[in-house]
């Protein structure tokens, strides 16, 4: 079984963070120290869907907030965000006097680190009787991650959709749809069993082929188990070919990989030549535009594995053998 699509939402979300974390102590290292500045308006978005709060940037109020960088004046709630991990720095904030006519709201403190553990287990002052507790109101990335992984799905989604926008999509971009993909879905669908009539040649002409393409090591556990879809890849082909789509385009995309795998590799073992071309085929489908999470990695490439020995067996990629020929108007 693949990965849950809240395991996708979550670690997409995880690198983003992690990502922002190193970024900002790389330019801490730097010195150049506004980059938690440009990071204060997204994470007033994130904790607004994280945790249905109302935040604002302090500079667009009319208050004066001091040492604090977002407020939510509707639930009450004050917060820095900080990339400096010190004690120092959340008592100096504790310690401003204009905290005094904040005493109804909770203060708290976004650091930007992956771990803030050893900030709450620290005594602070608070002379201005706000609402802070060490234990709860030092929020680092891990808090966040935590709160991130229990909370429910739809919010989870926002918080990856808010990330890819604010730092960057992590997939890498996605073609047009492919036909492909409709092929891989398709397979999906069949119950495979030993069929009768099926369209291959004689066991004789395809280990004929096997031998001449030295491609033994791969015949016992992937060329003979899965000729078997032949029949009903026969079938999806000649569907496409009655809605007016010729199953020649999808062949010649195969034929594309296998040429690109030969041309880059010329020397490289044919077993993991085909190997490499399930990879290659998984990646262009897992970019296209149609491809979704309903089939696992692992499905993904036992079906790409089905398609590629179709292929094969249709004389469609690799070197025929004199004489060799595969009898069908596809």
């Amino acid at each position: 079984m693949g990965m849950t699509l809240r395991e996708v939402y979550f670690k997409s979300i995880e690198a983003k963070l992690q990502h922002l974390v190193n970024s900002i102590k790389v330019n801490g290292r730097l010195n150049l120290l506004d980059g938690h500045l440009f990071a204060e308006p997204f994470f007033a978005q994130f904790l607004n869907i994280l945790y249905h709060y109302h935040l604002k940037d302090t500079n667009r109020t009319k208050s004066n907030y001091a040492a604090i960088d977002l407020v939510d004046e509707v639930g009450k709630v004050a917060i820095q965000v900080t990339s400096q991990i010190t004690r120092s720095k959340i008592q100096k904030t504790l310690l401003k006097s204009n905290l005094a006519a904040m005493s109804e709201y909770r203060v708290q403190f976004v650091v930007i680190t992956e771990d803030a553990t050893n900030l709450s287990r620290k005594p602070y002052q608070n002379p201005s009787e706000v609402q802070f507790s060490e234990k709860t109101d030092i929020i680092d990335m891990t808090r966040l991650l935590a709160d991130c992984r229990d909370t429910n799905i739809d919010i989870l989604l926002q918080l990856k959709i808010l990330c890819d926008k604010e730092l960057g999509a992590d997939e890498p971009p996605r073609y047009e749809t492919s036909l492909l993909v409709e092929v891989v879905k398709l397979v999906a669908k069949m119950q495979v069993s030993p069929a009768t009539g099926i369209k291959i040649p004689y066991s004789f002409d395809i280990q004929e082929k096997i031998d001449f393409n030295e491609l033994k090591p791969i015949q016992d556990n992937t060329i003979e188990p899965l000729q078997l879809y032949n029949p009903e890849l026969d079938q999806i082909y000649e569907s496409f070919a009655l809605e007016g789509t010729s199953p020649a385009i999808i062949f010649q995309k195969l034929v594309s990989v296998y040429q690109n795998q030969r041309m880059r590799n010329p020397d490289k073992n044919p077993a993991v030549v085909f190997l490499d071309m399930v990879n290659d085929l998984m990646t262009y489908i897992d970019r296209s535009a149609n491809m979704d999470f309903s089939l696992s990695m692992e499905q993904k490439e036992y079906f790409c594995r089905v398609i590629l020995v179709d292929a094969f067996i249709r004389c469609k990629i690799f070197e025929n053998p004199e004489g060799y020929q595969y009898d069908t108007t596809n």
